[in-house]
C-alpha cells in the first residue's frame, strides 16, 4: 500500500494506492480433537460452509464455526488456519470439545435495553440432533430451538412451544 498527499490551499487530497496480494483457496480440513469424539466426523464436516479449492472467505470459516456451535453438541470449536503460501492454499486445523450430554450454564450481563441481564440455558444433547438446545438471546444467528429464556426484558421464562 502507498499513499500520496496533494495540499491545495485549505484542503488537502489524499490517494491511496492498494495491491492486492495473491488470491488463497479453502484446503482439507483435518479434524483433531484433544478428546476421542462420540459423534462422527461426517456429522461435523458436512456443518462446512466450503469445499476445497473454493476462493477462501473468512466470512464462511466465521460462519461456520457458528453454524457448529448452533448443533449445540459443542462447548468449544476452534479452527486454526494452517496457510501454504507455496500453493496459495489454507488447510484448517478443526479441534471441537463436546458438550456434556447433560448441562447448565449460566451468565449476567447488562445491556443499554436491559440495564441488568440474567441468562441460563439447560438441556441434553445427542449426535442424532434430538433433544433439546441451548437458549439464544434476541438478535443472535443461531438456529437452535430455546428450551429457556429469560431477561429483565422478558422477565417470565419462555419455553419450546410458547
Amino acid at each position: 500500500m502507498t499513499a500520496s498527499a496533494v495540499r491545495n490551499g485549505d484542503s488537502i487530497a489524499v490517494a491511496f494506492q492498494i495491491v492486492q496480494g495473491p488470491q488463497y483457496r479453502f484446503g482439507e480440513t483435518y479434524l483433531s480433537s484433544p478428546d476421542k469424539l462420540r459423534i462422527k466426523s461426517d456429522l461435523v464436516m458436512r456443518e462446512l460452509l466450503y469445499q476445497p479449492g473454493q476462493i477462501y472467505k473468512a466470512s464462511r470459516v466465521a460462519d461456520t464455526i457458528e453454524d457448529i456451535y448452533g448443533t449445540g453438541l459443542f462447548s468449544q470449536v476452534q479452527m486454526t488456519p494452517l496457510p501454504d503460501s507455496s500453493n496459495k492454499v489454507v488447510e484448517f486445523d478443526l479441534r471441537l470439545r463436546e458438550r456434556s450430554r447433560r448441562w447448565f450454564d449460566t451468565g449476567v450481563g447488562s445491556g443499554t435495553e436491559e440495564r441488568l441481564r440474567f441468562t441460563g440455558e439447560w438441556g441434553t444433547a445427542t449426535s442424532a440432533g434430538a433433544g433439546s438446545r441451548p437458549c439464544s438471546p434476541p438478535g443472535s444467528r443461531s438456529t437452535a430451538t430455546p428450551v429457556s429464556c429469560c431477561s429483565a426484558a422478558r422477565p417470565r421464562c419462555s419455553t419450546r412451544g410458547s
